[in-house]
């Protein structure tokens, strides 16, 4: 498997190419300010160069420090959640991974002050240290 190191805007989401033989991408991050997002969607698939990629993870530090970040979306062709994906999302009331999540890496949800409630699937295989 080989990763491209460059990044591809798509709206108001930043994705790398994981694996382009089975056209897989990564969440790297948000467009624009950070601070400025308050409600993201991520999608089960995005369309780069006229290729449609399969969305299967969100990627390290994805949305870390996203302060104003309220709701979070997840579509279910995602399987991992990057250690520090979701630190310091201060505003962060709420999430539901879908079943497709079966890794949550180390820190995910740290410092969201005011995280209330998280759905964790029973698919899941591997949770990281710390993820609150």
């Amino acid at each position: 498997m080989q990763t491209n190191s460059k990044i591809y805007h798509v709206e108001n989401l930043k994705y790398r190419i994981t694996d382009p033989t089975n056209k897989w991408v990564e969440v790297v991050g948000v467009v624009g300010e950070k601070r400025s997002i308050s409600k993201v969607v991520v999608p089960s698939s995005v369309t780069i160069g006229g290729v449609v990629y399969k969305v299967t993870s969100i990627g390290d530090m994805a949305f870390c420090n996203c302060k104003n970040l309220e709701s979070i979306t997840i579509l279910h062709s995602v399987t991992k959640v990057g250690f520090w994906a979701f630190w310091g999302c201060d505003n962060l009331t709420h999430i539901t991974l879908p079943s497709s999540v079966i890794s949550i890496g180390e820190s995910a949800f740290s410092r969201c002050s005011s995280l209330r409630s998280i759905m964790i699937p029973h698919s899941m295989t591997s949770i990281g240290k710390q993820i609150f």
